[in-house]
């Protein structure tokens, strides 16, 4: 269980006693009866608690991803596959650092062990945990999750940490790629003025306002009614790389303008930094998207306007 888990669980469980106690006996079976897993959904994040105790599920799938395959040989979690992280990375209408090609995500991923059907955890560094969250979810796999905390949560649970290199059967998938988790300029300038539209910009307060200019980008600002929500304030905080409680995310994307019910559309400068904000909403429950081309291509565009 996450933090407050717990409490949250006590108290849910003393409703439920009171309530059946009132002659609600049979919705408390009813809802207990809802256990089939095709009725559950998959839990966006899991804790190291969660992982330590399905670390020997069968159909379960580990994958580390990062930059530095010699730091995850000096210590990862038990039967994880290392994913390098350039290689879920590619350049599309040419921009760097987007989705690669599909059939190139496949055939990793597929390397890996992981099929239509597998339960797949997914942990590093904020950054790259949650980028590949959002690009196992364009694949069109239903079934994944993120370890809240990455590897630092995992020792701090004192679970086992191994060296060894961890063999894989390849998995088949043939799910199509759920396409709808990713847009383009295009389609950010043509909702620019759409109702039940949040559009957050994951990056610093000096990218946003354009005192500063990131990185590659050929103008400073930010897409038109857009919000600034930097993705570094959705952890608890850089040294305990929690996501943020559910109570505390909901305030921050609430302050970031964005309204029951709204879809999420996040950027950033090349869609690194807006995963985090995507993992986010994602938590929450909101319908969310990624505009991959971010900043990056907005701000090259002539055509597009920026504010500052």
């Amino acid at each position: 269980m996450t933090r407050q888990s717990h409490f949250r669980y006590q108290i849910v469980c003393a409703l439920a006693v009171a309530l059946m106690s009132l002659g609600a006996t049979a919705a408390c079976a009813q809802d207990a009866a809802t256990t089939d897993p095709a009725t559950v959904t998959t839990q966006v994040v899991v804790s190291a608690g969660w992982l330590a105790d399905h670390l020997d599920d069968p159909d379960l799938v580990v994958l580390a991803v990062g930059r530095a395959p010699e730091e995850f040989a000096t210590g990862h979690v038990p039967g994880a596959r290392f994913v390098p992280l350039g290689d879920i990375l590619g350049t599309r209408n040419g921009i760097p650092g987007q989705l690669a090609a599909d059939a190139d995500l496949v055939e990793l991923l597929e390397a890996t062990g992981v099929s239509d059907g597998s339960r797949v955890v997914v942990y590093g560094a904020p950054l790259e945990a949650a980028r590949l969250f959002y690009t196992m979810e364009y694949v069109g796999l239903e079934r994944v999750s993120v370890l809240d905390g990455g590897l630092a949560a995992w020792r701090a649970e004192g679970a086992a940490i191994s060296t060894a290199t961890a063999s894989a059967s390849r998995g088949t998938i043939t799910v199509e790629p759920n396409r709808s988790v990713s847009v383009d300029g295009d389609w950010v300038a043509g909702h620019l003025d759409a109702g039940g539209i949040s559009l957050v910009d994951a990056r610093s307060p000096e990218e946003f306002s354009g005192a500063r200019l990131s990185r590659g980008t050929e103008r400073p600002g930010h897409i038109p009614g857009a919000t600034n929500l930097p993705w570094d304030g959705l952890l608890v905080s850089m040294q305990t790389p929690l996501l943020r409680e559910p109570p505390d995310l909901e305030r921050l994307l609430a302050d970031a303008g964005v309204a029951p019910g709204d879809t999420v559309v996040t950027y950033c400068r090349t869609g690194m930094r807006a995963a985090v904000v995507y993992l986010a909403a994602r938590t929450l429950g909101y319908e969310t998207v990624l505009y991959d081309g971010s900043f990056l291509e907005w701000s090259a565009r002539p055509e597009f306007p920026v504010s500052r």
